[in-house]
């Protein structure tokens, strides 16, 4: 089995999970990515419930050096996705033993 979810892969475990055409899971799937998509284009906070949250941060123009030649490069502002697990999510992917394990 793959470790990549692709959106292709999405849409069959959905069809096959949920008993409809593999064609309407591709399209919900394709809806969802395609609003998720603008959310973020329109610098939007996107919840995604036990999953966790995109965001948009915004990072400002600075002065960066080129490492070869030690030259000064002007660096422009540039809007970067965040993702913020959620806590649930967290937990889950580090559980933490308890004191009676120790």
């Amino acid at each position: 089995m793959s470790k990549s979810l692709t959106a292709s892969g999405l849409a069959k475990a959905m069809a096959a999970d949920m008993g409809m055409s593999k064609a309407l899971a591709t399209d919900i799937v394709t809806y969802l990515f395609a609003k998720i998509e603008l959310a973020v284009k329109e610098e939007r906070t996107v919840s995604m419930g036990l999953i966790g949250t995109l965001k948009t941060a915004r990072r400002k123009a600075r002065t960066g050096r080129n490492p070869k030649t030690g030259e000064s490069v002007q660096i422009p502002e540039k809007v970067a996705v965040r993702f913020k697990p959620s806590s649930g999510l967290k937990r889950e992917l580090n559980p933490v033993e308890s004191e009676h394990d120790a």
